[in-house]
């Protein structure tokens, strides 16, 4: 909230959050925008020669307040767990507690914890101890080695750029920016349309952070989501229904833009919003013309197969009509092929809000002969940042500001 409070009393010109901000402060600050600057994770570590492979969001709750204490206790060799945690205070810790322990009840971190002032010393002791485990941002992991995460229904998900930039990793956050509209805030437009634009993608990255730009993944590598959702899917799973979509998928790769809607409406999100941009855009490029692209939606399991199945082709066709309009004359509507497919492939567990809505989604899959990859903790500007903003605009010079802008905003995680 302390990045909202500062836009909101002109002390800050550009805010970047990891959480979406909420209607009490949309409220407060209606002249301000909302944009995505890119994707970052939440990583579990361990040593390279642990030989753990997963571990759930249950197990590492009980691992970390102390219930499980044991390596054996979690499959391996028996061998004491040693926790490597962040300092009070650190934007890791309070994500740690808000995805895991929150989930937990509330419990704290064991005492027995050894804390560490960044992620990067932390990530750096726990590559060397092979009975220790820990947690860290995206960009600091460093020579450890991050854990695949799996839920209580089955589905598990490794923390890739592919899977974080689709939202499916649990643990992934969506890197917002907030920029003030008033009239002393003019300044700071041109970091954001430079953070916007394709040449920052790079930097984002270079950073430590995921940028958005276009990833694809042929079919081969989501064999495994697919094949553990007729578990996942409980009843409403329908064999035919799966041969079908394998049958149009396997020889399709996917793109890692997915699109997920506001409360269970046809309103795309705000991260949605700006993925049907990046999508129009890509399909719009020369080498795009006249290829097959498929939106494919998906639901959650409420209702019936029947309604499931319409719900998720609706949003796909809302998705499809937003991209015509943004790119125009650009894509011809025969490109875009609509599917939907109900409630047969989540990708996270259906029995809570959190989960359906990411099952509330729409894919989007092409010919894998195309090679493609187009182009709660809050952190601030204070008033120093904003005077350096303002003197190296007039200088012309964005590039360098919004690495300088990236950097502080990664030592203020570390």
């Amino acid at each position: 909230s302390t990045a909202f409070a500062a836009l909101a009393n002109g002390k800050a010109a550009i805010g970047m959050s990891s959480r979406p901000m909420s209607e009490a402060e949309a409220k407060t600050l209606s002249s301000v925008d909302e944009h995505i600057l890119g994707h970052d994770a939440l990583l579990v570590l361990v040593s390279p020669d642990n030989p753990a492979s997963t571990i759930s969001v249950e197990q590492l709750a009980a691992v970390f307040n102390g219930t499980i204490s044991d390596w054996a206790e979690l499959g391996q060799a028996a061998g004491k767990i040693n926790l490597y945690a962040r300092n009070e205070g650190s934007s890791t810790l309070a994500t740690f507690n808000s995805l895991v322990l929150g989930r937990g009840g509330g419990k704290q971190i064991s005492p027995n914890a050894k804390r560490f002032g960044s992620d990067a010393e932390l990530a750096k002791a726990v590559a060397g101890d092979r009975l220790g485990i820990g947690f860290s941002s995206f960009a600091s992991k460093a020579n450890a080695k991050a854990l695949t995460i799996s839920t209580a229904c089955g589905i598990t998900h490794s923390p890739t750029t592919f899977a974080v930039k689709a939202n499916e990793y649990p643990f992934a956050q969506t890197l917002y920016l907030y920029k003030d509209n008033g009239p002393d805030a003019h300044h700071a437009s041109g970091i954001l349309r430079y953070a916007r634009s394709s040449q920052a993608q790079g930097i984002i990255s270079g950073a430590g952070f995921i940028d958005r730009s276009l990833e694809h993944v042929p079919y081969q590598n989501q064999r495994d989501r697919i094949e553990q959702s007729a578990g996942a899917s409980g009843s409403k799973f329908d064999a035919q229904l799966m041969q079908d979509l394998v049958n149009e998928l396997e020889k399709l790769g996917r793109l890692s833009v997915t699109y997920r809607f506001r409360d269970n409406t046809l309103v795309p999100d705000a991260q949605s919003q700006e993925n049907v941009q990046l999508l129009a855009a890509y399909l719009s490029k020369p080498a795009m013309r006249g290829r097959k692209v498929f939106l494919i939606g998906f639901s959650d399991a409420n209702g019936t197969q029947e309604k499931n199945r319409e719900s998720s082709r609706i949003r796909a066709e809302t998705i499809k009509q937003e991209i015509l309009r943004l790119a125009g004359s650009d894509v011809d509507p025969s490109q875009l092929e609509v599917r939907g497919y109900g409630a047969l492939l989540p990708v996270a567990c259906d029995d809570n809000d959190a989960g359906q809505a990411r099952n509330r989604r729409v894919e989007v899959w092409i010919d894998s002969s195309i090679a493609a990859k187009a182009q709660d903790d809050v952190r601030i500007w204070t008033p120093p940042q904003k005077r350096q903003v303002q003197s190296g605009i007039k200088e012309g010079k964005p590039e360098q500001l919004f690495r300088n802008f990236l950097n502080w905003q990664n030592g203020e995680k570390n």
